[in-house]
């Protein structure tokens, strides 16, 4: 076995790991990585300790309209960061026992699809000084949708936006000192986004998939293998762990735990 993928709901993704770490096995585990910063840490800390790859699955991490975006940002073309905006939001049959629904599964908008624009935010401008938010919270007590506002040292804002009660326009925007970059639906798998310049240029750029978007995933997990790589330099326990840390302070904001986190 060269590696084992969890993707099963996410209230099993902590103990399922540290078994399969502990049996000398790497890892790809799903995204969310666990239901809070201390498993995830735990995670991360066996893993080095055992010297063995661990990755969380974030698909979106991989695609090549990431690594350029962040090229465009590290060269200063569009200037200064100031502010993100991201949202995924879709309208999912309401099943109280359905993973969606259900705390006891890891339930929840921010959980599910807001870890999307949240990795956003945070792999751009790192974590976030303040948090505030709000969330409509189910009678089971998970959120059913979360607006969320972060602060980030030097003044740069992110705004998020995640719901399973709700179809939202699934884009997202980079706001720069000097352009912007347009990712539109559906940005997290995006194959095409616009480079704006207050100068007045523009260009759009084009990255299709070979095949449904995870196969850039794989290809990254399987090039780690082969150079025995214990992370990944796209989503690297310290990208994990800053996510991990940053929804925590989220959930606080909005009012929503789970048992066990």
């Amino acid at each position: 076995i060269d590696i084992i993928y969890i993707a099963t709901p996410h209230t099993f993704h902590h103990a399922q790991t540290i078994a399969c770490l502990q049996h000398n096995k790497p890892v790809l585990c799903e995204k969310p990585m666990s239901l809070g910063y201390h498993l995830t840490k735990e995670m991360s800390d066996l893993a080095t300790e055992k010297k063995l790859f661990l990755m969380e699955g974030m698909w979106t991490a991989c695609m090549p309209f990431i690594e350029k975006i962040q090229t465009i940002i590290k060269a200063g073309t569009i200037g200064t960061l100031q502010y993100i905006s991201a949202d995924f939001g879709f309208t999912a049959p309401i099943d109280p026992e359905g993973r969606l629904f259900n705390p006891a599964l890891g339930g929840g908008a921010m959980m599910d699809v807001g870890i999307y624009p949240l990795y956003l935010a945070v792999s751009l401008l790192g974590e976030p000084t303040d948090v505030k938010g709000v969330a409509g919270i189910a009678a089971s007590g998970i959120d059913e949708y979360a607006n969320v506002v972060l602060q980030f040292a030097g003044g740069a804002t992110a705004h998020l936006f995640a719901s399973i009660t709700t179809t939202t326009p699934i884009e997202a925007i980079i706001v720069g000192s000097k352009g912007k970059i347009r990712i539109n639906n559906p940005w997290f798998k995006a194959t095409t986004f616009l480079l704006e310049l207050q100068e007045g240029t523009s260009e759009t750029y084009s990255f299709p998939h070979a095949g449904n978007g995870f196969e850039h995933e794989i290809q990254e997990v399987m090039d780690c293998l082969q150079h025995h790589r214990l992370q990944s330099e796209k989503m690297p326990h310290r990208l994990t762990l800053a996510v991990s840390k940053t929804m925590d302070r989220i959930l606080e904001a909005v009012g929503v735990s789970y048992s066990g986190n």
